[in-house]
């Protein structure tokens, strides 16, 4: 299973990056700095550790420095060949003319100099080898896909063209529509054979690109070209702008990262983009404001980002998969512009009534992955390697907090969209916000000051705790961190909202305490978890207060509480019972 040889490309004469140091002097692009050591001994360290044993180097600039640098880097096991292009002639023609010079082996990684990346080479060798594909691309999302090379695939995976830049705007004799944000990362793993054709065809001299001329040209005459997705870390470092981001990135671990990451899964209608109805086309799909520069902020804080989203759309015969498709693609076209993107787009495209014309009846089913079904949760956790338990949910709606909840996700109810108001799941979220920029501002700064705080707090199993204060002053959610806190030390807690008891507008008797809250309700339902002892499971009926539109939900949220839980109240009211 192992691959041996990994070709690097390392012909840049870093023009540009000596304008944020001139100590470097004339030094090619790859022997640019960073954490102490050139990037290309960093590949080279990675490749070692991937268990290649020859490396060879194709440099058309001041390859004596490099040959120098790595002289004792070579042993028994461990070989590094650095060869100097005569002339430019690109990196496909590079490659080609290691071949015609018998340098390559059967199958070969290629890296590009000016690279810094960190992926399991077992797990994308492994994808190789199953779809036995002619050459294996990398391919990733970034925060600037309009100077990046762009690639579409089918639902399979497979590529299907390439967008090399630069390209015209959609509709402006460039291509049909937005193009998703799937950017060529400049990894490949690469029969030998697959090039045979395509030098046969050339000039040994021709220039040639891998993304402009040599993939085309196999996709063209029948090449099997899979896509290999993947949130591992990659990113060029070929601007100072990127160079900067990449050496901000070591410096906080994030380049080292593997497995086990954060996300933010966000539904679609009503949290990313205004609700409109159901969206039919992707020029319907307007970005809701601030949603740009939050995702970006989730981006910078090295947050996995993936839309879990309902479409029933295509069931009920209004929108194709291709039409999904599309509106898709607007919406990381439009995230791009902003320097934002999304990982992965999970949509669920069934509905399980029927009677709409033109309905499709293979979509018309009962499923696992419909919200508040947690399936599309659970395939990204499988194909990004995510970890629940630093994960959260951001929705507008009761099956976002649903889904979420049923799969440990920290979830947040947005103020935006339908604001919990479809009311089809008897829940409460963990966290509610105003909107996305507020929510976003909650995952990076607020939770971690609450939950320091609730660090200070010790709390016996079988505890109840009142938490009050002013309205806003942050008790809700000091709540849900503290029983977060408590997760983390091995005790189940609940939050049990005082506010579900506040009596309707028209029977108030005034603005007192006692007048808007139905005190002998509280008092009734506290006493059942205060006075439960040692008995056995205790099932506390809660009303939902529905806090957008200030009243009473018709459903109430069933705590099953067993003795060694603690029970957090929350509400100022609380600080006026007797039992407590």
């Amino acid at each position: 299973m192992m691959i041996t040889q990994a070709v690097i490309l390392a012909g840049g004469k870093g023009t540009r990056l000596r304008e944020i140091s001139a100590e470097w002097g004339e030094i090619p692009k790859p022997m640019v700095p960073l954490a102490g050591k050139p990037i290309l001994e960093h590949q080279i360290d990675w490749a070692r550790k991937s268990g290649i044993k020859h490396v060879l180097v194709l440099v058309q600039h001041q390859a004596q420095k490099i040959r120098d640098h790595f002289a004792d880097f070579s042993g028994n096991d461990f070989h590094i060949q650095v060869e100097e292009e005569p002339e430019p002639i690109g990196t496909s023609g590079a490659v080609l003319r290691a071949a015609r010079e018998g340098w390559l082996e059967e199958r070969f990684w290629i890296l590009y100099g000016d690279t810094v990346f960190n992926i399991s080479a077992e797990k994308m060798i492994r994808a190789h080898l199953e779809t036995s594909a002619d050459a294996t691309l990398f391919l990733h999302p970034n925060d600037h896909p309009f100077d990046s090379d762009l690639v579409e695939v089918d639902v399979r995976g497979w590529i299907t063209r390439f967008h090399p830049y630069p390209r015209p705007e959609a509709g402006n004799g460039g291509q049909a529509g937005p193009l998703a944000n799937l950017v060529n990362a400049a990894l490949y793993i690469v029969e030998r054979s697959a090039l045979e054709g395509y030098s046969s065809a050339q000039s040994p001299v021709a220039k040639s690109d891998f993304g402009k001329d040599l993939f085309p040209w196999l996709l063209k005459h029948g090449a099997k070209l899979w896509g290999y997705r993947s949130p591992e870390y990659v990113k060029d470092m070929g601007t100072p702008e990127r160079l900067r981001k990449v050496q901000k990135d070591w410096s906080l671990g994030r380049v080292g990262e593997q497995g086990g990451w954060g996300a933010v899964f966000l539904d679609r209608d009503g949290t990313l983009n205004a609700r409109r109805g159901y969206v039919r086309n992707a020029s319907m799909l307007e970005l809701l404001p601030g949603v740009a520069e939050g995702v970006r902020r989730l981006n910078s804080q090295a947050y996995r980002t993936a839309v879990v989203t309902n479409q029933p759309v295509i069931a009920r015969g209004e929108c194709t998969e291709q039409q999904l498709q599309a509106i898709h693609n607007q919406l990381e076209s439009l995230l791009g512009k902003a320097g934002a993107y999304i990982d992965r787009v999970y949509y669920c495209p069934h509905h399980p009534d029927a009677g709409f014309p033109g309905e499709l009846p293979e979509f018309k089913v009962p499923c696992a992955c419909r919200k508040p079904g947690a399936e599309m949760l659970k395939q990204a956790q499988r194909e990004m390697d995510l970890d629940f338990s630093k994960s959260w949910m951001i929705g507008d709606s009761t099956v976002d907090v649903a889904a979420a909840q049923s799969v440990g996700v920290r979830s947040i109810l947005l103020r935006t969209g339908e604001a919990g108001g479809d009311q089809k799941c008897a829940v409460r979220a963990d966290f509610e916000c105003m909107d996305f920029l507020d929510a976003v501002d909650l995952i990076e700064n607020r939770f971690d000051r609450w939950s320091r705080e609730a660090e200070k707090i010790g709390v016996d199993p079988g505890s109840c705790v009142l938490v009050g204060g002013l309205a806003r002053s942050g008790k809700s959610e000091f709540s849900s961190a503290l029983k977060y806190v408590l997760k983390n030390r091995g005790i189940r807690a609940h939050v049990v909202a005082l506010d579900g008891w506040l009596r309707p507008g028209s029977s108030r008797t005034d603005h007192s305490l006692e007048g808007r809250f139905d005190f002998a309700a509280i008092g009734a339902a506290v006493e059942q978890v205060v006075t439960q002892g040692d008995s056995g499971e205790t099932i506390l009926k809660v009303p939902v207060y529905d806090r957008a539109r200030r009243r009473t939900q018709d459903k109430q949220i069933d705590f099953k509480i067993n003795k060694d839980d603690v029970v957090i109240f929350e509400g100022v009211v609380g600080l006026e019972l007797p039992v407590l």
